[in-house]
């Protein structure tokens, strides 16, 4: 368990986890596709779901009671590991119509992390992806195009 993980996780069991999630693909009735997407996530040896994994931010899942909930883990996944953007948000919306959440929240989800996308991360990741900005330093854009930490 990583340091800053110790008390979300300090109740939770990884082998626990794991079972809800694969026990969640026979209730459910998730499709194989959607179920090889998540099991992608939870079987990558270079990402650590268990400890990497944030949950969806800013919301909850009624049904679900940990933050491990398939469609916000593979989203974290996509996005930790450098797969972000449209298509991760596209998969993030398909996986949660699969999970059985209504059209309107998924799409409500959908739009909340598109528009996050094309607000600040689509930026911050290119500006990264030039050189302009490392890893985990604040900064604010001059209009010279320097990069400033604050």
């Amino acid at each position: 368990m990583t340091e800053d993980n110790t008390k979300t996780c300090a109740a939770l069991n990884r082998a626990e986890e794991l079972k809800r999630i694969l026990d969640s693909f026979d209730v459910l009735e998730i499709p194989g596709d959607v179920q090889k997407l998540v099991l992608q996530a939870v079987t990558d040896r270079e990402w650590d779901w268990f400890n990497r994994c944030d949950g969806c931010t800013c919301v909850s899942e009624a049904y679900w009671p940990t933050k491990y909930f398939p469609p916000c883990l593979r989203h974290d996944y996509d996005w930790q590991t450098g797969r972000g953007g449209w298509e991760a948000n596209v998969r993030f919306f398909r996986i949660q119509r699969a999970y059985r959440m209504s059209a309107l929240v998924a799409g409500t989800r959908f739009i909340g992390v598109t528009v996050s996308w094309f607000a600040w991360f689509k930026w911050v990741s290119q500006a990264r992806a030039r050189g302009r900005l490392a890893a985990g330093i604040p900064f604010y854009a001059t209009r010279s195009g320097r990069v400033k930490s604050s």
